[in-house]
C-alpha cells in the first residue's frame, strides 16, 4: 500500500510550517510512507485550508493508496504509531483518533 503524509500551508505560516512539516519527515522515514510538502503554497479565493481538496485527489493521481493530511499546525509528537492499524478497508475518509484533531485520512477510490 503506497502511503502518502502530507501538508501545505503559505509563505506567512513558514516559521510553524516548516518546524511541523520537519516532523512528517521523521514520522514518514520512520514508518517507510512517501511526504508531500507544498511549503509555498499559492493564495486563493477560499482560506488556505481549502488548498486540500484541489490536491489530496492529485495524489491519488499519482498513484497513492492512501492520504495523511495533516494540518500546517499540526505535528507528530510520537512516532511509535503506525497510520496501517487504523486503516480500515470499505473506509474512505477518516478523522480522529488515534490521530487527532488537525489530521484527515483518506483513501483512494476504485476507479
Amino acid at each position: 500500500m503506497r502511503i502518502c503524509v502530507a501538508t501545505s500551508y503559505t509563505a506567512n505560516f513558514a516559521p510553524l510550517g516548516d518546524l511541523a512539516a520537519a516532523t512528517l519527515w521523521l514520522y514518514a522515514k520512520r514508518h517507510s510512507c512517501s511526504v508531500r510538502i507544498e511549503p509555498n503554497q499559492a493564495p486563493m479565493a477560499r482560506p488556505p485550508a481549502w488548498h486540500r481538496i484541489r490536491w489530496v485527489p492529485q495524489l491519488f493521481e499519482e498513484g497513492f493508496d492512501f492520504v495523511l493530511w495533516l494540518d500546517a499546525d499540526a505535528l507528530f509528537l510520537r512516532f511509535d504509531c503506525d497510520i496501517r492499524t487504523v486503516i480500515k478497508p470499505g473506509k474512505d475518509l477518516v478523522y480522529g483518533a488515534p490521530f487527532r484533531s488537525g489530521t484527515a485520512r483518506q483513501n483512494a477510490c476504485p476507479k
